[in-house]
């Protein structure tokens, strides 16, 4: 069965946009362009500071704190503004700007240092890697190896942001491979007994606590053939 893959990121978009269009249709047919919705400036500020989190996550090589702060507010709007567009409706975002920065002033520099640290771990090898490894379909997924260089307790997948459903029918397909449970977090045991979890989400995880070497790579390949399998529609 293909079932609908729940991102949280989308979701909590979805909502601010929800709430961006509320605001717009609401100044469209009153003229007040006065109005201020704090709810919206609330739901901004959170996506805001996701979408720092993100960037860290990712590697912020040359920014400032200020600069980061604006690059994610900058990402965050133009979604948003380009959301709106498709219903017709435009709003202006400079006084939410304003506070939502204000607000998020001592968490960029608290989450751009954080992004030093990380930068400087990956730098010395010290973490474990974030790898995009190609698939026999031609498409690409992203391992990241969970845990320190020289002790790695775990791989996790994550599917494409946009990818919008799951395959979990096609393991039933495949001879030796056994899926268990009713729902998520689905059990998927592959023919040589390896256990991958997946989550609603549509991650892939698999325990990897204590191993290394040639057996850890064989594990990278496992979980590269599960994400061609459960995303095949999208890779």
């Amino acid at each position: 069965m293909k079932i609908p893959r729940r991102s949280g990121k989308i979701g909590v978009l979805d909502s601010v946009t929800e709430l961006a269009s509320a605001t717009a249709s609401t100044i469209a047919l009153t003229g007040d362009r006065q109005r201020y919705s704090t709810s919206l400036e609330f739901g901004l500020t959170e996506q805001v500071r996701e979408r720092m989190r993100t960037m860290a996550q990712n590697g912020v090589w040359g920014l400032t704190s200020p600069q980061l702060l604006q690059t994610a507010f900058d990402e965050v709007i133009s979604e948003l503004s380009q959301a709106l567009a498709t219903r017709k409706l435009q709003l202006e975002f400079s006084r939410y700007g304003r506070k939502v920065k204000a607000e998020l002033k001592n968490t960029a520099k608290e989450i751009h240092k954080l992004s030093q640290q990380l930068s400087r771990s990956r730098l010395d090898k010290r973490l474990g890697d974030k790898e995009a490894m190609h698939v026999a379909s031609g498409g690409t997924v992203i391992v990241q190896e969970l845990g320190l260089r020289d002790s790695i307790h775990g791989l996790l997948v994550e599917p494409p942001e946009l990818m919008d459903q799951i395959s979990i029918e096609t393991f039933d397909e495949m001879n030796g491979w056994i899926v268990e449970g009713d729902w998520f977090p689905y059990e998927v045991y592959s023919p040589s007994g390896s256990l991958f979890v997946i989550d609603d989400d549509g991650s892939i995880f698999i325990s990897t606590e204590g191993l290394h070497g040639d057996m850890l790579a064989d594990f990278h390949s496992q979980i590269c053939r599960v994400a061609e399998l459960l995303y095949r529609r999208t890779l």
